[in-house]
Formats: C-alpha cells, sequence, structure tokens
C-alpha cells in the first residue's frame, strides 16, 4: 500500500471491518501462524524517521485468513 496516513489507517479499518462480518472467514490467531507488516528501508529508513515526520506511507500487510469452523 501506498499513501497517507488517512490512507493507511482507512486500509486497516477496512481490512479488518470485513474480517469481523465475513460470514465465512476469521483472522487466524492460532499460535504457530504469525502476521506481519513491513516496511521498505530503502531509499529511506522509515524505522530512523520521527513518525510525524512521515508524509507518505509504503507498507506491505500480511495478516493470516482462515476459514470459520462450520463454514
Amino acid at each position: 500500500m501506498h499513501g497517507d496516513e488517512a490512507h493507511m489507517w482507512s486500509v486497516y479499518e477496512t481490512m479488518f471491518a470485513w474480517l469481523e462480518q465475513s460470514p465465512d472467514y476469521e483472522l487466524d490467531k492460532s499460535e504457530d501462524v504469525l502476521g506481519m507488516e513491513t516496511v521498505p528501508l530503502e531509499p529511506l529508513n522509515a524505522l530512523t524517521i520521527p513518525y510525524e515526520a512521515i508524509e507518505t506511507f509504503d507498507f506491505t500487510m500480511f495478516y493470516p485468513m482462515r476459514k470459520k469452523s462450520g463454514v
């Protein structure tokens, strides 16, 4: 994803709202299953820039989903 802070938060809100409303899928929170978010470290290392100074967010989200049991 690529955009300003408002866009980043809208992506999160949309994804988690969809999961909450989905009759078929849920977030897989199993102990042995991990999700992750990545932020490219080049050309600028986003981990060394103060959060309030970031104007454009470039990130990737990987959240595991699974079919709800009984579906």
